[in-house]
């Protein structure tokens, strides 16, 4: 994240605007607002750049990565692996609007991934709250649960996977052994490619 420092040195942008670029500009889900941030700190800003993460091989997997249950009960991804099908991470947050549009992707492609893959929706909202109450409204404006299987990323995963933008894709064989980190929005054409690639093997 920004340093005071850092805020300070924009204090001339209206706060709510200081706030939002901060935040937007650290997590690199606003390119604009990276921008602001990298002209006031000599472009260091916390944040990834969007692109393609090469694939990672056998040095990761998300068996023994953690997660909580909106719930709150502790679950280990490991979990959802059955062998065969392949598992998308989605690292998202509820004020991020590309994530929105990946969830919405998601959904969209509902039945098509039925049975070919199981989507983890993993928050790094604060708290579990703040997703309940997104979930809400999003079925309240029509949209399916098709989007994934909702959950709260764990600190220590969300490190372990170096997640420095959002929304970030992570694609796992049935094995859980992790084949893609895709940073960024994806297209429903995106994921199909991915998971095909997956599904033929290293």
């Amino acid at each position: 994240m920004a340093t005071a420092s850092t805020i300070l040195k924009i204090m001339a942008i209206p706060a709510v605007l200081a706030g939002y670029v901060v935040v937007a500009g650290s997590t690199g889900f606003c390119p604009a607002c990276t921008a602001v941030l990298s002209a006031v700190t000599g472009g260091s800003t916390g944040a990834a750049a969007h692109s393609d993460q090469p694939i990672r091989g056998d040095e990761m997997s998300i068996r023994g990565m953690t997660a909580r249950t909106l719930d709150g009960r502790a679950v280990d991804l490991g979990e959802y692996l059955d062998g065969t099908t392949p598992v998308i991470l989605d690292f998202w947050a509820t004020w991020c609007p590309p994530c929105r549009d990946q969830r919405k992707t998601f959904a969209d492609m509902a039945d098509e991934l039925a049975g070919r893959a199981v989507v983890l929706s993993l928050s790094v909202d604060d708290t579990d709250d703040k997703v309940r109450d997104f979930i809400t409204r999003e079925r309240r404006s029509g949209m399916s649960d098709g989007h994934g299987i909702d959950l709260m990323a764990s600190l220590e995963t969300a490190n372990a996977f170096n997640i420095r933008a959002i929304p970030t894709l992570i694609y796992a064989d049935g094995r859980g052994v992790i084949r893609f980190i895709r940073t960024g929005a994806q297209s429903a054409s995106s994921v199909r490619r991915d998971l095909h690639m997956v599904a033929s093997g290293p």
